[in-house]
């Protein structure tokens, strides 16, 4: 057997010129065929145009989302603000329902200074001591008045829009 060492590789033959052929490098862009860069440009152009069509889809869509956002936090800061509404109406309706009930607790101190004894109605306070009787602001009834049973001291009390009472004991 022969031994590597012994190997000897043979030559191509010369091409009749008297030129050898290089060795085929597949890196060397020189050699590449013009088809296969017709195909490369096709393959990026395809990939180029999904890319921009997929880019144009995202930014509508994120627009779209951005739009039902804004439409559902407009709703809501709607809806809160129509709370807050609510809430700012019940509190100055209460704050009207205590000063109220302070303002008829002051006409029957009045009245029991000069008469001595508390009235056995909220009407006697007219027109002396108020110029007219004050009523809830929302149901338009008049404030709860109750005398003591020796008739020495009352009680003056409005119903809250939490359903609270809210009430002022007298003299």
């Amino acid at each position: 057997m022969d031994s590597m060492a012994d190997f000897v590789p043979e030559k191509e033959p010369a091409p009749a010129g008297g030129r050898l052929k290089r060795a085929s490098n597949p890196f060397d862009l020189r050699n590449i065929e013009k088809s296969t860069y017709l195909h490369l440009a096709g393959f990026l152009g395809i990939a180029v145009l999904v890319a921009a069509v997929f880019y144009v889809y995202l930014r509508f869509d994120q627009e779209r989302l951005l739009r039902d956002q804004n439409g559902t936090e407009k709703t809501r800061t709607s809806s809160q603000s129509q709370n807050l509404s609510q809430i700012q109406l019940q509190a100055e309706q209460d704050q009207q329902r205590r000063n109220d009930v302070d303002t008829l607790n002051s006409a029957l101190k009045s009245f029991y200074l000069k008469e001595k004894r508390p009235p056995d109605l909220l009407k006697e306070l007219i027109p002396d001591y108020l110029k007219k009787l004050l009523t809830d602001p929302v149901t338009k009834k008049e404030y709860s008045y109750k005398l003591s049973q020796d008739k020495k001291s009352w009680q003056v009390a409005a119903t809250l829009s939490n359903g609270n009472k809210f009430e002022v004991k007298g003299p």
